[in-house]
């Protein structure tokens, strides 16, 4: 378990700072007023967090499986597995998100889009 979730956690902040970076580089090149540090640190979050509940899913639902409903892990993990991620993934990412961007606009990182 501790090796699926560090892997997870090296792949999550690789893939947030990879994200995160583009965003960066595409405010910069897409807004007048320039780089949006808010937009650019809620894509890598979200993405990162994402990851992490993938990675803690994916190596959790077998372990339930077997030892908490007594199953096959092998025939439930896959279809159950996938759909457990899917759902708490979208989740995380669209609250997260907005809870990132309302802070980030709120302290200035973010140009605000209101009156």
């Amino acid at each position: 378990m501790c090796t699926e979730m560090s892997t997870a956690c090296l792949l999550s902040l690789t893939t947030g700072l990879a994200v995160g970076l583009l965003a960066i580089v595409w405010t910069w090149q897409s807004f007048e007023s320039g780089i949006d540090v808010g937009f650019s640190l809620t894509v890598a979050i979200a993405q990162a967090f994402s990851i992490i509940v993938a990675g803690l899913t994916g190596s959790a639902a077998p372990l339930v499986f077997s030892f908490l409903f007594h199953g096959d892990a092998g025939k439930w993990a896959g279809p159950m597995e996938t759909a457990i991620q899917d759902v708490a993934g979208a989740f995380g990412v669209v609250y997260i998100a907005q809870f990132i961007m309302v802070a980030c606009v709120k302290y200035g990182l973010s140009p605000s889009t209101g009156s």
